[in-house]
């Protein structure tokens, strides 16, 4: 606190300027997160879901839930298959001292990211000055302001969030090969364990700012740490990228927000604080590009990186999101994560005057979009997301209607249904009865005159395992995607269990190997480290 009040009186003017809009700013965010404000914005519902459902598994003692069974009106989902669980692991270590209610909850992980990304981008920011106001200023605009408000309480991008947190350790640099390894392997690993689109810009903005600086050697500690983040995150991506084929992944793609995926067009046809503070983003970058395009300026990496953040948001370069690798991207706002980091670095940089009034329009924006959305605090609705919990409709499996409401009206019609239902002619005393019911198995005890089909309150999904003993019942997806079996007569126990696809099993093993190189990297480049240190003070004396 001292060396900021100190700063304070070294700082000009719009230094001062800057960082008290951009304090101000930061501290409703954070008033909005310890408030209360309520979880309702558009990816709100599944993610409310997931931190419920995924700790309560994880409590069951299953380490990596990948099944939700009370999704879809219990027919269950197989989310966790693809979506990346590092911040979920985070909740269901929090959930075993805080109970769960869903928006403070929801507001206390987003918060978490919040503070993670003030410090990631201060230990960045620490490499270009050592003026603590700059840093501050570059740290929290950077963490709380502008496109990352809109991420938290508007979109309720969760997954993102956490994501951006990593970003800036991938620009760090360190004393040795072996401790920029160690970071960067920590940096790409939370990368690819949180969000993959995120991922993917990370990647283009390392290749620019590696070739604009001209340093080789960062391809092959970025290639190094890649591969061991690759094996580290491998129980993730092994089923996520091979069983891709099992799910309705097109509907990443459906314009379900209205929206074009271009901020600048989706402001004059749809109105919404989400396309508001992506713009304002953009132009702020914009006007850093064209105030700093003096050699100097174009000389830093982070012009570049920036002027491929904006110009990517040009509807003109739309087709370039048509291509295989650039659609998982989604949408081009998702550059404004990178973009505002891009102009918190060269304001660390050159704290210019220019920088500064920039900084102040992304704070003053913010502060408005704050103030027009503190409504939600006297309206207090109410997002009823456990209804039936209608996941999202690219993670309904492959078996089910290709129309998402179709799969939601059936849920919603269905949710009362027993755990098992006989279906076509029975006789009297026939029955199946629950005895047994997991997040990942099921047991009935069935009484059977004669070989009967039934139909579970589960949707099809190939790893579901149906046995009499040690027989194997075949199970099938009726036309609703929902799992059927031809029971065979007789007194017996019916058990239904959730294998693991020889992808998570073989992602495991990788994972493990991957782990070990870590924490063997992270050993080696702390021993260095702590030798450079003592080196270093033996000098001294």
């Amino acid at each position: 606190m001292n060396s900021l009040v100190v700063a304070w009186g070294d700082a000009a003017r719009h230094e001062r300027l800057a960082f008290g809009f951009v304090l101000l700013a930061s501290l409703v965010s954070v008033l909005f997160s310890i408030a209360g404000y309520p979880a309702v914005g558009h990816d709100a519902d599944v993610h409310l879901n997931w931190l419920d459902q995924f700790p309560r598994m994880w409590a069951h003692g299953i380490a990596y839930p990948r099944w939700l069974p009370m999704s879809n009106g219990g027919f269950g989902s197989p989310t966790f298959y693809f979506y990346p669980p590092l911040p979920y692991w985070i909740a269901s270590f929090l959930q075993l001292f805080l109970p769960y209610v869903p928006s403070p909850f929801y507001n206390l992980m987003a918060l978490l990211a919040s503070i993670g990304s003030l410090l990631t981008c201060w230990v960045l920011a620490r490499q270009y000055t050592k003026r603590t106001l700059v840093i501050a200023t570059a740290a929290l605009m950077y963490s709380f302001l502008a496109y990352r408000f809109a991420d938290v309480f508007v979109r309720d991008a969760l997954g993102e969030h956490w994501a951006l947190m990593f970003l800036p350790l991938i620009f760090l640099r360190t004393r040795g090969r072996i401790q920029s390894i160690a970071v960067l392997s920590v940096a790409w690993s939370g990368l690819l364990l949180t969000n993959i689109p995120i991922t993917v810009l990370a990647g283009v903005s390392v290749a620019i700012k590696i070739a604009v600086e001209r340093r080789r050697a960062l391809v092959v500690e970025h290639g190094i740490a890649i591969l061991i983040a690759v094996a580290v995150s491998a129980v993730y991506l092994l089923p996520a990228t091979f069983l891709r084929g099992m799910i309705h992944p097109q509907h990443l793609w459906d314009v379900k927000m209205q929206t074009t995926g271009f901020a600048m067009l989706d402001l004059f046809r749809f109105h919404g604080w989400l396309r508001f503070l992506a713009l304002a983003t953009l132009v702020a970058g914009a006007v850093y590009l064209i105030a700093a395009r003096t050699r100097a300026g174009r000389a830093s990496s982070w012009w570049w990186i920036a002027l491929v953040a904006v110009v990517l948001q040009i509807p003109l370069f739309s087709p370039l999101w048509h291509l295989h690798a650039a659609s998982v991207v989604q949408f081009s706002w998702r550059w404004d994560g990178v973009l505002l980091l891009a102009i918190a670095m060269a304001f660390a940089v050159r704290p210019a005057k220019m920088l500064s009034f920039v900084i102040v329009g992304i704070a003053v924006v913010t502060l408005i979009g704050e103030a027009r959305n503190a409504k939600l605090f006297i309206m207090h609705p109410y997002l009823p997301y456990d209804m039936y919990r209608i996941d999202a409709p690219e993670y309904h499996p492959a078996w089910t209607s290709d129309d998402p409401e179709v799969v939601k009206a059936f849920a919603q019609q269905h949710i009362g249904d027993p755990p098992a239902i006989l279906l076509g002619l029975t006789t009297p005393g026939d029955s199946i009865a629950a005895v047994r019911r997991a997040p990942d198995a099921m047991a009935f005890a069935v009484h059977l005159a004669r070989a009967t089909p039934v139909r579970l309150h589960l949707f099809y999904w190939p790893y579901w395992r149906a046995t009499r003993d040690t027989t194997v019942i075949e199970l099938q997806p009726d036309p609703n995607g929902i799992a059927i079996a031809n029971l065979p007569s007789g007194d017996y126990r019916l058990e239904i269990t959730l294998a693991k696809s020889s992808e998570e099993q073989v992602g495991e093993i990788i994972s493990l190997i991957g782990s070990l190189a870590l924490f063997s990297v992270l050993a080696l480049a702390a021993l260095r480290e702590r030798g450079l240190n003592v080196s270093g003070l033996r000098a001294l004396r």
